[in-house]
């Protein structure tokens, strides 16, 4: 009697044996995908990593971080939203009444201009990748306001290099 057999009653060898080469074949894509997914996150914020293995969320705190190259209303004047309160204040104006701006005007490239919806599609992107890679790490949490400070760092230098236009803001 085949102990096989026994375990896997109704199948034979070959079915076993053509089951696993098509899981194969399936776990053999999705790595390739992964490695393509990672290694494209790991080139747009110019880690010097090849292998998702070996990757280290502190890593990335030893970048130089776009925090310490931050503009300034100084050096940027049109830029009109530095914090949250600038942005308030301007919804409540004469000027914010008459406005078109969408719930994303506070969005500005560095002459103060509104975002196109092709590059807040594009922000929307890379905001999701960068949340699904710090749930690949465990540095996500169910909420932003409950994540820790090395995954609040890791998303920021994701957003920051992906589009500098994030730096256009007091304390990130």
């Amino acid at each position: 009697m085949n102990p096989y057999n026994s375990m896997y009653p109704g199948t034979t060898w070959q079915d076993r044996e053509q089951a696993m080469e098509a899981q194969i074949i399936r776990l053999t894509t999705e790595h390739d995908t992964i490695k393509s997914a990672f290694e494209l996150l790991a080139n747009t914020m110019q880690l010097p990593l090849s292998d998702p293995l070996q990757f280290n969320p502190a890593a990335i705190q030893q970048l130089p971080t776009p925090h310490s190259i931050h503009p300034t209303p100084e050096s940027h004047p049109l830029i009109h939203f530095w914090t949250q309160k600038d942005w308030n204040k301007w919804l409540m104006s004469p000027e914010a009444q008459m406005s078109t701006c969408r719930r994303y005007g506070f969005l500005e490239d560095e002459k103060g201009e509104l975002l196109s919806d092709s590059i807040l599609k594009e922000i929307c992107k890379i905001a999701c990748g960068g949340w699904a890679e710090l749930m690949s790490h465990n540095l996500a949490l169910k909420s932003w306001g409950k994540i820790g400070t090395t995954g609040q760092q890791v998303f920021h230098n994701i957003m920051e290099i992906s589009f500098p236009l994030f730096k256009f803001a007091v304390n990130g």
